[in-house]
């Protein structure tokens, strides 16, 4: 169990280097908005004054006239006063009592609050403003025209029973029917809530005006502490997500499941993306191993095959595949092999600039016999004794290049390249692009397909494996560029062909 958690918690660290850039952005964008959002705040000041919520009746007790307002506290009687004080009547009276009529209804209420406090009968008016004196003024006008409001709907069912008595009153006056009981017992009722509305006082009082303010913006500490734990949080369902939407790995799987032929290695992307010869500038590095990898994994391959002119491909522009072939041949020659890297990229020929052999006689020369072989062929000096490796440059652009590629000489070159080296690698042009890589497959041994990671795309899968299907020589393998270097150095591992 624990070790399933530590794998587990390995993957999940994994994904999160995957995506570090995304990480890395979410988790110090966040706070960073926040700090900016929390210095252009205007500063607001909030005031608090309380209202105490009475549950006597003072005037129903002296009169015995129950309270007519039927204004007794219910069972939440906090929050039930707290909601009657949030009516637009009281706000405005408020904002007019404080002599701060331009502010409006709407923007009071969401710069203030009425709260219960909780277990007593207390209510809390807090009103905040970017003036002190005003919050506090604010504050302490809201407490006060809510508890008159509250006394004037505690008296008005009162009053109105008064004025309909006093009217049947003067009704029987009118009509001179002042003798009877009826008229003696509504002068009575008259008598009592005229004592009741003199008695009756307000069901909640201030008990405390607003002193003093508080700063409730900006509250910059809490909203960088805030801004932080919310950039984590949406960095990882970020990287989740990433992860989640990169199907790199399922068209891997795709690959390797439609070619039928290994993955030979993961190649990181050169130090500072130049396409640099690590196997000759860094022959130690991490980048080089990968290039010693896919070396392993290629011999492993091809010893039941026996190619000896192993041509690479892409399947666009751009995926690394003179980069992958030029270091390649620098890692077999290493190895003690005699070595020939050709470039029949005609169209875009790379391996002349990498190797430093401008100006130099190559393919094109040599087809029509314009130099020998040994003049065509040019060798690369070797820091290691006795490495052999030599470099057969395009020449002078062509504008045939079709038939170029399956000429009789172009096939006669190749024939004397066999009884010159070990192995010999050839450049050639991106499947997608033109016809050439597919003519050139058929007097090559076999194919290496090079792929950028970046350039993974489902919509080219089918493309490239029909292209690769019409080529005559057979697809020893194929290998992904522009990974991350801890990827690439990952397949060192698979020397063993456990990624065979």
């Amino acid at each position: 169990m624990a070790g399933e958690r530590q794998l587990g918690l390995a993957h999940y660290l994994a994904i999160l280097r995957k995506h570090k850039r995304i990480v890395i952005v979410a988790v110090l964008v966040v706070p960073i908005f926040a700090y900016v959002y929390s210095i252009l705040q205007s500063p607001a000041y909030q005031a608090s004054s309380q209202v105490l919520l009475s549950r006597q009746n003072i005037a129903g007790s002296v009169t015995g006239i129950e309270d007519p307002s039927g204004a007794q506290l219910s069972d939440r009687p906090g929050q039930t006063q707290a909601d009657l004080a949030r009516v637009p009547e009281v706000v405005q009276r408020t904002l007019i009592a404080a002599k701060r009529t331009d502010i409006p209804i709407r923007d009071f209420l969401l710069s203030s609050s009425v709260v219960p406090k909780v277990n007593s009968d207390l209510l809390e008016f807090k009103v905040a403003h970017t003036e002190p004196s005003t919050a506090e003024a604010l504050a302490t006008a809201y407490a006060r025209q809510y508890t008159r409001y509250r006394l004037e709907l505690d008296t008005a069912p009162a009053k109105r029973a008064r004025a309909q008595l006093q009217e049947r009153i003067r009704q029987l006056r009118r009509s001179g029917e002042t003798d009877g009981r009826l008229y003696a017992s509504l002068l009575d009722t008259e008598q009592r809530l005229a004592t009741f509305e003199a008695l009756q006082t307000s069901n909640a009082y201030v008990v405390r005006t607003a002193l003093g303010t508080t700063q409730v913006k900006p509250t910059t500490k809490q909203n960088v502490m805030l801004g932080f734990g919310f950039g984590v949080l949406l960095a990882l369902a970020l990287a989740a997500i990433a992860h989640a939407l990169d199907t790199r790995v399922e068209i891997v799987r795709a690959f390797e499941d439609k070619l039928g032929v290994p993955l030979l290695a993961r190649i990181p992307a050169p130090p500072g993306g130049n396409g640099a010869l690590v196997m000759r500038t860094a022959p130690s590095g991490v980048h080089a191993e990968a290039f010693r990898v896919l070396r392993a994994n290629l011999e492993f391959v091809n010893r039941s095959r026996g190619a000896t002119v192993i041509m690479a491909t892409s399947a666009l522009e751009g995926e690394g595949k003179s980069t992958t072939i030029a270091n390649l041949a620098f890692a077999y020659a290493r190895e003690g092999k005699r070595v020939i890297a050709v470039d029949l990229d005609l169209r875009r020929p790379t391996l002349a600039r990498m190797f430093d052999v401008y100006d130099r006689p190559g393919v094109v020369e040599l087809a029509y016999n314009r130099v020998t072989l040994n003049k065509a062929l040019h060798t690369v000096p070797g820091e290691v004794q006795g490495t052999s490796l030599r470099v057969l440059p395009a020449g002078p652009p062509r504008t045939d290049v079709g038939e170029f590629a399956g000429s009789a000489q172009l096939r006669s070159i190749l024939k004397q390249l066999r009884e010159e080296a070990d192995i010999v690698f050839v450049d050639a042009p991106p499947l997608l692009v033109s016809s050439d890589a597919i003519t050139l497959a058929s007097i090559v041994d076999g194919v290496v397909l090079v792929t950028g990671k970046d350039n993974l795309r489902w919509e080219m899968l089918d493309d490239v494996i029909r292209a690769l299907s019409m080529c005559a020589a057979p697809t020893l393998g194929w290998v992904m560029t522009g990974t991350d270097v801890t990827e690439g150095y990952a397949t060192y591992s698979t020397a063993n062909g456990r990624e065979l």
